[in-house]
């Protein structure tokens, strides 16, 4: 399917493939077609498919060995594969292409990007009258960045290498080049340079959030970018921006009009076209979408987003033909404008998101029902009025899903998932102390909101688990809110080191006293004082029997945590190293080992886990690391465990300090 080309450097030959497109989706309008012609013809996709896959894991396989032997990347034969790369990252569907960075990853696609990079930009590319060569360095370089702009779009595992591998230092630094200031990009060439550049940024800080951090050396060439007369250049620096920014450059997140309504407009567009992308800039309705929402933790954004009649594009991607990654971000979205009282009564106007909503908090897709649920909960302060749904009263969305045996009031732990085993460990410590305490450590289906809500209400205080991803959480929000309305006393515990809030959770939490609680080596130290704070409240009364940290679950809808017992493995307080903490866990008894799988809520996958000791919990997370795709078959083939019983299992593996 292409053709053969010769390269004149040490034999090689590189060949050219022609940009493959996977076959149109069947129509299913021919009233005359067989159930058996339609599977036929889907088969025949699926097989095809598989075999332009494996065509083009040949061809890269060929192309990553051609690059790995050369030392001179501004050749037109590199040009060639850099053009073979690209047109494989365009592969459909979506699956196959991520099933190919993989393959890509595994011969070194991210480890060869300084090489190439270093190399193509020791030319001077960017002068008036660049020399043959350096014109030819040029090309390549924004062939090469074409690749993986797009395989960063598709991969976690390529956005995650790119941090790990401080790929992401090298464009940040390119982006400091004087040739590449907001004043000098009318050149067709610099200009692609640039935008390539702010694509696989964007697409690592918005697939992996550990690599926010390592863009916070841009801040200041995005915030120059942001003012390019490029409407594009400009979205993509505002909306990296979003995700990078920190809170002393919190007002370098207050777009102007025309940026915002040039992204709003980039969403307009994607949603006429039948895969939602739009044909002159590549971007999704969804992927906008999600730039927005970022844009949107400042509340003057909210604001803006309402007043360009933003509410009525997002609407339209809570339509049934959308996907439902696209009804999530909507719904998302519009809980997140909901935050600023003068969009409530706008979005209430709003009949059709109003119906859209109340249709689908009642999805078989968690994330939409909880998105949607949160929405409506914002929207109406907590209570969805009578005409808003068929019930005949009033009903509250805070309707609870669990009940409280114990009477006494008890501290609730608000936090962002990432924290949580962090927060078991001092939830532990406070029930020692002999503290009634709620967390939802959970998660699972059923009225999120409402099982929050009781928690908020019955609670004597509140902890709010400061941390950045606890500020960008809508349910994090949403909860410290709640308690802030309901005036519970709250105290702040500082998840991360230097951490100390900003905007809505800086004027939350005001000038009060926090606590340390990011670091084995802290918590001793700040745990007496945050005792002293507390007193009496939340203590249980003598009489009462706990179970379940005085929480119940009504048909599997809320769990909670079981009280720590007296055996159950406990992080000790004081700095392991991942040595030290591999012999810690290795000692564990099966006891122990079940308390830890109850404890991620796996222990009901396979009855094998159960009993397992504390050695072959140390050996299963040694195995994970070392043959990802080994274990992940094993798992499959030999106890049977479905694909999220494997997220599941592998998720808890992944906490473990070994």
């Amino acid at each position: 399917m292409g053709t053969v080309m010769s390269s004149q450097k040490k034999g090689w030959k590189v060949r050219g493939v022609d940009q493959i497109d996977m076959p149109a989706e069947l129509e299913k309008t021919a009233p005359d077609r067989g159930k058996t012609d339609l599977e036929e013809d889907l088969a025949s996709e699926a097989k095809e498919a598989k075999e332009k896959l494996e065509r083009w894991i040949q061809e890269t396989s060929e192309n990553m060995e051609y690059l790995q032997s050369s030392d001179d990347y501004a050749t037109e034969e590199c040009f060639k594969i850099y053009d073979n790369l690209r047109k494989a990252s365009t592969l459909k569907p979506k699956s196959n292409r991520v099933l190919l960075a993989d393959h890509l990853l595994s011969l070194g696609f991210v480890e060869i990007f300084p090489r190439m990079w270093n190399d193509l930009n020791s030319y001077q590319m960017y002068i008036d009258e660049p020399v043959p060569k350096a014109k030819q360095a040029l090309t390549n370089l924004k062939r090469m960045l074409g690749s993986y702009w797009n395989f960063t779009d598709c991969s976690d595992k390529v956005c995650t290498e790119f941090g790990k591998l401080k790929c992401l230092d090298l464009l940040i630094e390119g982006l400091k080049d004087p040739e590449l200031s907001v004043d000098r990009l009318n050149d067709d060439g610099k200009r692609y340079v640039v935008k390539g550049i702010l694509g696989i940024l964007h697409n690592c800080c918005r697939r992996k959030f550990k690599n926010r951090a390592r863009c916070y050396g841009a801040i200041d060439n995005l915030q120059e970018l942001s003012t390019s007369s490029y409407l594009i250049v400009r979205a993509k620096a505002f909306i990296i921006l979003a995700y990078v920014a920190k809170k002393s450059e919190v007002e370098k997140l207050q777009t102007n009009d025309a940026c915002m309504k040039f992204m709003l407009k980039m969403i307009e567009e994607a949603l006429t076209y039948k895969n939602h992308v739009t044909k002159k800039y590549g971007f999704s309705a969804c992927e906008t979408l999600q730039g927005l929402n970022q844009l949107a933790i400042n509340d003057e954004n909210k604001k803006l987003i309402v007043e360009l009649d933003g509410l009525t594009l997002i609407g339209k991607m809570l339509a049934e033909k959308c996907t439902d990654e696209e009804k999530e971000t909507a719904a998302a979205a519009i809980w997140q404008l909901a935050f600023v009282d003068e969009n409530k009564e706008k979005i209430r106007q709003d009949q059709q998101i109003i119906k859209s909503l109340m249709f689908l908090k009642n999805s078989e897709n968690a994330a939409i029902r909880d998105a949607c649920t949160g929405a409506l909960w914002e929207i109406y302060d907590t209570k969805v009025p009578l005409g808003v749904h068929n019930d005949k009263s009033e009903r509250s969305l805070s309707s609870s899903t669990i009940s409280i045996n114990s009477e006494s009031p008890h501290i609730m732990i608000s936090y962002q998932w990432d924290s949580q085993q962090r927060m078991i460990e001092v939830r532990d410590l406070l029930q020692k102390a002999g503290f009634n305490v709620w967390m939802d450590i959970d998660k699972m289906a059923g009225d999120i909101l409402g099982a929050m809500a009781q928690a908020v209400e019955r609670s004597a205080l509140v902890l709010v688990c400061m941390t950045q991803k606890y500020f960008e959480s809508h349910n994090g929000r949403t909860e410290a809110t709640y308690a802030y309305k309901l005036k519970k006393p709250i105290i702040p515990l500082q998840l991360e080191e230097g951490y100390e809030g900003e905007g809505w959770l800086g004027a939350l939490v005001g000038t009060l006293l926090y606590y340390k609680m990011y670091s084995n080596e802290v918590i001793p130290e700040s745990f007496p004082a945050l005792i002293k704070e507390i007193g009496d409240r939340g203590k249980m009364p003598k009489k009462v029997s706990v179970r379940q940290n005085g929480i119940e679950p009504q048909k599997s809808m809320i769990t909670t945590s079981p009280p720590p017992r007296p055996e159950a493995p406990v992080l000790p307080a004081k700095s392991y190293s991942k040595g030290s903490m591999s012999s810690v866990i290795s000692k564990w008894s099966k006891e122990q080992v079940a308390v830890w799988l109850e404890s991620n809520n796996i222990h009901r996958l396979h009855s094998t886990l159960n009993n397992l000791n504390g050695e072959q919990l140390v050996q299963m997370r040694k195995q994970l690391a070392r043959a990802p795709e080994f274990f992940h078959k094993n798992l499959k083939e030999e106890l049977k465990l479905g694909f999220i019983s494997i997220l599941s299992l592998t998720a808890a593996l992944d906490k473990l300090a070994i």
